[in-house]
C-alpha cells in the first residue's frame, strides 16, 4: 500500500498480517492481565490453550498491518470498536488477519473511515470479525 491510511477509499484493502501467539506470549499476556482462568493455560488434552482476548485484540488494530502509516501532521485515534469472537483462537496456529475500508465519511469536521477486520486460520474460517470506527486528527500548526 503506497497510501496513507487516512487517504484509503472504500474498497481499499490493507496488507494482511499473519501471526502465531507461542504460549511465552499468551503467558505473559495472562500475567500482565492478571487473568489466570484455565481456559488460557495447557490443557491435559491435545488441544492448545486458547490464546487470551487482550492478544487477539490487539492483532485486530490496522496498526499491525505491515503496510500501515500515517504522516507526521496525522493522528488516529480509535473512536468505536465492535468485536464478534466466532471461534477461539490458540496458541501455535497460525492466523491471518485482513481489513477493508467499508466507509470513509465526515463527521464534525473530522475525517473518519469504518473499517472491516478480521482473523481467519489458514483453512479460511473465521475465529474473529471486529469493525473499527476510525478518526483521523490534523496535527494542528503551533507555529501560528
Amino acid at each position: 500500500m503506497t497510501k496513507h491510511a487516512h487517504e484509503l477509499q472504500v474498497g481499499d484493502e490493507i496488507e494482511p498480517k499473519q501471526f502465531t501467539i507461542s504460549a511465552l506470549l499468551n503467558q505473559q499476556c495472562m500475567f500482565a492481565q492478571e487473568d489466570f482462568h484455565p481456559r488460557y493455560l495447557p490443557r491435559d488434552d491435545d488441544e492448545a490453550e486458547i490464546v487470551h482476548p487482550a492478544l487477539v485484540l490487539q492483532m485486530l488494530a490496522n496498526t499491525k498491518s505491515p503496510s500501515y502509516h500515517v504522516p507526521e501532521n496525522v493522528g488516529a485515534i480509535l473512536a468505536e470498536a465492535e468485536t464478534t469472537f466466532v471461534a477461539p483462537l490458540r496458541v501455535g496456529t497460525r492466523y491471518t488477519t485482513r481489513w477493508t475500508v467499508d466507509r470513509t465519511y465526515t463527521k464534525r469536521g473530522k475525517q473518519y473511515q469504518e473499517i472491516r477486520a478480521q482473523i481467519a486460520d489458514d483453512a479460511g474460517s473465521i475465529h474473529v470479525r471486529r469493525t473499527l470506527q476510525l478518526a483521523y486528527i490534523p496535527k494542528e500548526d503551533s507555529s501560528q
